[in-house]
């Protein structure tokens, strides 16, 4: 499922910080998304990449955006317990730019939902 519209998210985004993190760029290994860092990342691998989250606060809810540069051509490990908008792990743009959301519900359960893919 794909949300045109970041809108219907902004109610959920945490309120003190809208930052965006800079932009990173990784070969391969293990990357954490810290949600104490800012709430938005542009994320560019060169290689398989192992996922995890830190910092995102217990018992509320929390969103953090990810822009995942070609991401669909390299082997993409989620954490283990992810839940997947449609049930199954996105197929990311081989070469291009996917939006993701990465939600945290209030019981601390992840689910990452496409926003956009192939933006150009």
């Amino acid at each position: 499922m794909l949300i045109d519209d970041i809108s219907l998210l902004e109610g959920n985004i945490h309120t003190s910080s809208y930052n965006q993190i800079a932009d990173i760029s990784i070969e391969s290994g293990t990357h954490s998304f810290d949600f104490a860092q800012g709430d938005m990342q542009q994320l560019t691998i060169t290689g398989p990449i192992t996922l995890a989250f830190s910092n995102f606060i217990a018992g509320q809810i929390c969103v953090f955006l990810v822009d995942a540069i070609n991401w669909g051509a390299f082997t993409i490990t989620h954490p283990a317990g992810t839940l997947f908008a449609g049930g199954a792990a996105p197929t990311y743009t081989v070469a291009g730019t996917d939006r993701l959301a990465i939600i945290k519900d209030k019981d601390d359960l992840y689910t990452i939902t496409v926003l956009a893919q192939d933006i150009q």
